[in-house]
């Protein structure tokens, strides 16, 4: 019988919270005056969207493999 306990992986909570704050930062490009300030939120922003995006997935494929003890 297989053991259907989970387990918390850190990358999750870390990825939800660098994907909320790049969408926040994203937010940001709409109350930025310059050009140069909206580039640095948009570029700024998709960085810790995506890198956020990526340490959840990593930290869900860890979780499937990863035997619960």
């Amino acid at each position: 019988m297989e053991n259907d306990k989970k387990t918390f992986d850190p990358l999750n909570a870390v990825g939800i919270f660098w994907m909320f704050f790049g969408i926040l930062v994203l937010i940001g490009i709409f109350f930025s005056t310059s050009n140069l300030g909206r580039l640095m939120n948009g570029i700024c922003g998709m960085i810790l969207a995506l890198t956020g995006l990526f340490a959840f997935m990593r930290g869900f494929r860890n979780r499937k493999r990863k035997p619960a003890d």
